[in-house]
């Protein structure tokens, strides 16, 4: 079973159906760059994706640029990160990241 069906939890509060959760703060490298990746390939069209991590995942970021996604990091201590993923042309998914205070 892929990582991703192990954490990977649609939100269902009102206005936030759009964001896909996926906490990898608890597996060791480089099970949450995998994890991401996985959670990314079923991403729909319009949804974006919360990785809530341990640790600024810079190894994460030439991939995504690669692979066509845009992302905001957010460092809310020295061992908690979240990056907010979708991909590049999706303007739905980048106005739903702004819609939900996640430009801060």
């Amino acid at each position: 079973m892929p990582w991703c069906s192990l954490f990977l939890l649609a939100s269902g509060a009102i206005g936030m159906e759009q964001e896909h959760i996926l906490d990898v703060t608890q597996l060791e490298a480089p099970a949450p760059l995998e994890a991401a990746l996985d959670a990314l390939d079923t991403l729909p069209p319009g949804h974006y994706l919360r990785l809530i991590l341990k640790r600024n995942p810079v190894f994460l970021y030439p991939l995504l640029l690669v692979q066509g996604y845009e992302h905001e990091t957010h460092s809310h201590s020295q061992e908690h990160y979240e990056v907010l993923i979708w991909h590049k042309d999706d303007q739905n998914a980048a106005r739903a990241v702004h819609a939900n205070g996640c430009d801060n």
